[in-house]
């Protein structure tokens, strides 16, 4: 995977981990079964300026309000938050990955909410993804529901066992983050690992810019 334009700072210096064993190609860019046909059809790709391939998955759109249970599961897309018109209150979309093993993603998650409800009325929308437990097998939907109870989650979380945003980063370098703009589903920013110092400062400049804009 070319990983050459990942903003800022080394992508395994960055890393939770270095001893997984290498992710199955066939693992890797699991597309989406999700219907959505007036998404963006063209300028697909990983980094900085592309745009994100539709993708589906299983989990809760608000775990705030509901208790974790099957029959709250939705499916929940990217193409859920794509906003050409600007109608749907969303500024910018933050993509994130976790997995229970990563260390720095469960020290990431534990100011999470409170970047939701502080940002959240500037249009900042936080979509969670867990991809593998423990011992690095696929997240299930007790692992989300374990997850989301332990970090009280206030943004969509869902699961993602087939490792679709791997097409964005090795899953060894969790987390990621893919700053998405709604209007075109196109990559703003690419943080890979703990870059919170420099993501954040970015997350709050674009929200201000979208703001001024209206």
């Amino acid at each position: 995977m070319h990983l050459g334009r990942i903003l800022l700072l080394p992508l395994l210096a960055l890393g939770c981990g270095t001893n997984a064993p290498e992710v199955p190609s066939e693992l890797l860019g699991g597309g989406s079964s999700c219907a959505a046909p007036h998404y963006p059809e063209a300028g697909f790709g990983t980094e900085p300026g592309d745009v994100v391939s539709n993708a589906c998955f299983s989990g809760y759109r608000s775990p705030a309000a509901v208790p974790p249970s099957a029959e709250h599961l939705e499916t929940i897309a990217f193409s859920d938050y794509y906003d050409p018109a600007g109608t749907k209150g969303v500024g910018l979309l933050m993509v994130n990955t976790a997995a229970i093993w990563c260390s720095a993603c469960t020290s990431e998650h534990r100011g999470l909410p409170a970047r939701q409800e502080q940002l959240g009325e500037q249009g900042l929308v936080i979509l969670g993804t867990l991809f593998q437990d423990a011992q690095r097998n696929p997240a299930s939907i007790g692992d989300l529901d374990r997850w989301v109870s332990n970090f009280e989650v206030n943004f969509p979380m869902v699961t993602d066992p087939d490792l679709q945003m791997g097409t964005y980063a090795s899953p060894d370098s969790a987390p990621l983050n893919l700053l998405i703009d709604p209007r075109n589903m196109r990559i703003l920013g690419k943080y890979v690992g703990d870059q919170g110092a420099v993501m954040w400062p970015f997350i709050e400049s674009e929200l201000a810019l979208r703001s001024s804009a209206r």
